[in-house]
């Protein structure tokens, strides 16, 4: 199973991407000093999770 898209945050904007065991958030910024925020969570670990669909499915 895996799934991708987006998702926006207040401040930042990252691209998302779910497994069946992890979920991962990727961001890369700037433009000479290229910079990448990367945050990786096992789905295991969460406690509540809430999302929001658009699109087509």
């Amino acid at each position: 199973m895996f799934a991708e898209g987006t998702l926006d945050t207040p401040t930042k904007k990252y691209d998302l991407f779910i497994t069946n065991k992890r979920i991962l958030l990727y961001r890369e910024s700037g433009f000479i000093n290229k910079s990448e925020d990367v945050i990786c969570e096992k789905i295991e670990r969460l406690q509540g999770l809430e999302l929001e669909g658009k699109g087509d499915y």
